[in-house]
Formats: structure tokens, sequence, C-alpha cells
């Protein structure tokens, strides 16, 4: 019998679900649910490392599919270091999800390795805001470090509105730091628009980009593409270079799994986002591809490598 552990927050989310339901049709797998919050890494001279749910070890376990949630990033690194240390394997390293949830250090890994991303900004305080805005012109977005599916992330059409935000979060937060970056459109034909907005999303595990959409954002006015905020979908096939592109990203950022989105932008397709644990029930709905699956056929083939 293989063992198959499932990292997530709760057992209803759809993709923790999913997970869970394609485990149940492989002969000689089980699929374990470990409740983020419940796991507790343990050192003693003893025993050496072991990870436990409440009292019991879960050493046993063959592999990890990893699926964890923004608010448990840091308990989710020393987690998988310690899996790591464990010689356990697992579908996301340590270094993937601590560079991929700070945006700014996958911008600094994407850039240093020519990766085209939009033009970006650290913002470390609210002073003297002209200069350390006078590169960008308007509109631009602004972006909390850990922001993600659109939430943490605003668009400002002009400089007194984008001041007047970041002086916002930073009495807020006097620790904080914002990103700030340039607000690209997309260069697709005008025929081909029915929105203004619109993005690609690649799904990629391993060497391969398993299935990609196109999103468009739901209204002339909204400006995020994102499924969750009402975003429409279709199937895309990807171009060679797009194809490169998100899977030099995900290798870079060292993350065997990843959601990566780009946006065809008047100086070629440029790479927006990167997520270590994407959802996937907007692209399996548009494409019909069954993503556990694959994740779970990734997850089993790691036990024999």
């Amino acid at each position: 019998m293989l063992y198959v552990g499932v990292i997530s927050k709760k057992r209803d989310i759809y993709t923790t679900k999913e997970l869970l339901y394609e485990l149940k049709r492989f002969r000689n797998v089980r699929g374990i649910f470990l409740p983020t919050p419940y796991l507790r890494a343990e050192i003693s001279l003893k025993n050496g490392l072991d990870l436990k749910l409440l009292q019991h070890s879960v050493k046993f376990i063959d592999v990890f599919i990893p699926r964890i949630g923004r608010t448990f990033t840091r308990q989710g690194i020393v987690i998988l270091k310690h899996l790591e240390a464990m010689g356990i394997p697992t579908t996301l390293s340590s270094e993937g999800l601590l560079l991929s949830r700070n945006k700014f250090l996958t911008y600094q890994v994407l850039a240093r390795n020519k990766i085209p991303i939009p033009n970006t900004v650290l913002i470390t305080n609210p002073h003297q805001l002209e200069q350390q805005l006078k590169n960008f012109k308007h509109p631009v977005v602004i972006k909390l470090l850990d922001s993600y599916a659109g939430l943490g992330v605003i668009r400002s059409n002009n400089l007194q509105a984008t001041k007047e935000i970041i002086e916002a979060l930073f009495i807020q937060n006097p620790n904080t730091m914002v990103i700030v970056q340039e607000f690209l459109h997309s260069n697709a034909p005008e025929k081909e628009k029915s929105h203004q907005y619109e993005d690609i999303r690649l799904f990629v595990i391993e060497d391969r980009v398993i299935a990609a959409m196109k999103r468009v954002a739901r209204t002339r006015t909204e400006w995020r593409t994102n499924f969750s905020r009402g975003g429409q979908t279709t199937a895309y096939n990807p171009t060679e270079e797009e194809n490169f592109l998100a899977l030099k990203a995900a290798t870079l950022l060292k993350l065997e799994i990843a959601g990566v989105d780009i946006i065809k932008s008047r100086k070629g397709p440029v790479v927006l986002e990167i997520n270590a644990c994407p959802g996937w029930k907007g692209l399996q709905n548009t494409t019909k591809k069954n993503i556990a699956r694959e994740i779970v056929n990734y997850a089993l083939k790691k036990i024999k490598q």
C-alpha cells in the first residue's frame, strides 16, 4: 500500500476534494487528508525528525501533495523544510513556496534571468513618493507582497490616488511593503476583444504545460481577470514562446506545479504572476482536463524516483 498525504486547510476545499477523490481511484493507494493547522514538526535526540498530526506520526506517508493556504505560508515553509530534511518527497519545495509567496522575490528571480516582467518598484516607506514613482506613468498597479486571486491588488489612475492608497496602507501597517508596477494592456487585435483586459493562465506540472486558458475580465470596468472574480474563460493553445516562458519561470522559482499568468502585451508576452498552489476549477471546467489526476500521477511518480 502506498500512502499519499494531501496537506490543506480544509477537506471541503474544491482542489482538496478533487485530489482525495482521484486518489480513491487507484488500487493499493490511500490518500490521507492532513489539515495544515494541526500538523506539528518535532525534533528529538531519541527519534530525530518527525512530523505529527496531533499525536500521530505521519512519517509513514510516501509522498505529500501540499496545498498551502496563504494564511499558513510561514508554517508551510517550515513543514516543507522538515519533510525535505526527513527525505520524504513532496510536490512543492520549501524554496518554491518562499519565492512564490513574496511577489518581489518572484520578480527578482525572473528579472535576473531575463524573463520579461512589468516594470516594478518596491515601496518600503510612504515618503517622497513622487521621487519613488518618477519612472512610472499612470495607470499603475499597486500590490501587496502576498496578494492573490485579485485580492490586495489595486489599479490607480493618477499619482494623487496612488499616494493616498500607499499612505493608507502604511498607516494601517508601518512595517508593510508594497509593489508598484506599470499597468500593461493586452495586445490582442481589437476584433477579438469583447473586453479590454485579458490574460492567459498556463498550468505547469514538471516539464509540461498540461492545460491553458484565456481569461477575460467580466466587465469593461473590472480589469482583474481571475476566475474567482467572475472572469470569463476559454480554452487556449499557447504559443511556443508562451510555453517556454511558463516552464522557465516555474523552473527558476523551484516549482514543480505552478499556475503562470502571462499577458500578451505591446512588448510581447510578459509574466504577471506565478502561483505555487494554483486552483484549477475554472481551468478544468474550461479545458475538461483532469488536473487532479495529473497531479496525483506526478506525485506517485516521485515515489518511484
